[in-house]
């Protein structure tokens, strides 16, 4: 029996329904905004594809050689690795290829090939080890509902860099390898799944979300919630996850009609977006 067999029938259409699809790398868009290269929809493309092929046995070494792109385009533009609208953006697909497909994978070990991993452990030890310090796992009532930035990137980098911390402390060549700001991978970990089991339990008592009911952008911070669910090693923080997830959607199916959310909104934008969702 394969992990596909196991899963309930409409995931695994889902799934199947992807087989022989063709591989579009969508383009970087170069000198975006005077900040760097916009690689958001690159690195999709390229994960996406993987998680694909991976699943489905078939493009499984052009899938491998597209990751090795992609993480050696992030290792030789530290800017673009850095630029907080591209790369955090997929750290919850990192983050699924790497349990699902990794040294331990759970569907299929090692299906990510061993000269992808190290690129993918180098990718995740650049980010990780610059991002850690600076994001704040303070775990003061103040600290959890305030950020250097919006809600939905808070989300994705703390998430993306609580799983990358994961598979670094279990790497041979990455586990004792300093931080910047002092530390290595293992008391990072330990440090961000502290701030999470706070994050849920502060935030479970005052309406979840900074940005709340926001079409473009609860998908994106709810998202990490469910990475911590799915992979979280610490029973108390998955069954945390498991709770909050389970009182976000009770709150949606109480305003809702027809699957339109009523109730209160922040960060909805004026036209479209303020219409639909």
């Amino acid at each position: 029996m394969t992990y596909l067999d196991g899963l309930n029938p409409f995931r695994k259409k889902i799934i199947l329904n992807q087989r022989g699809q063709i591989f579009e790398k969508k383009p970087i868009e170069y000198d975006w905004n005077d900040r760097g290269n916009f690689t958001r929809g690159y690195a999709h493309s390229v994960n996406t594809f993987a998680l694909r092929s991976f699943f489905l046995d078939e493009n499984v070494s052009e899938a491998n050689l597209a990751l090795q792109e992609l993480c050696r385009h992030y290792l030789s533009h530290e800017t673009d690795l850095l630029e907080p609208h591209s790369f955090h953006w997929s750290g919850i697909l990192y983050d699924r290829l790497w349990s699902f497909f990794g040294p331990a994978g759970r569907v299929i070990a090692n299906k990510i090939e061993e000269k992808t991993q190290c690129l993918m452990l180098e990718m995740m030890f650049a980010w990780a080890r610059k991002a850690s310090h600076v994001l704040n796992w303070n775990t003061e009532p103040e600290c959890i509902w305030t950020f250097p930035n919006s809600e939905n990137h808070h989300a994705m980098g703390t998430l993306t860099t609580w799983s990358f911390c994961g598979a670094l402390k279990d790497s041979e060549s990455f586990s004792e390898r300093s931080f910047e700001g002092g530390g290595i991978a293992s008391e990072h970990y330990d440090a961000w799944v502290k701030y999470f089991k706070a994050y849920f339990r502060a935030r479970s008592g005052k309406g979840q979300c900074v940005e709340i009911a926001s079409k473009n952008y609860n998908a994106h911070t709810i998202m990490n919630w469910y990475n911590l669910h799915d992979f979280s090693e610490d029973d108390e923080l998955r069954e945390l996850a498991a709770c909050f997830l389970d009182l976000y959607w009770a709150t949606w199916a109480e305003e809702q009609i027809d699957l339109v959310r009523g109730g209160g909104k922040t960060r909805v934008y004026q036209g479209p977006a303020s219409k639909t969702g």
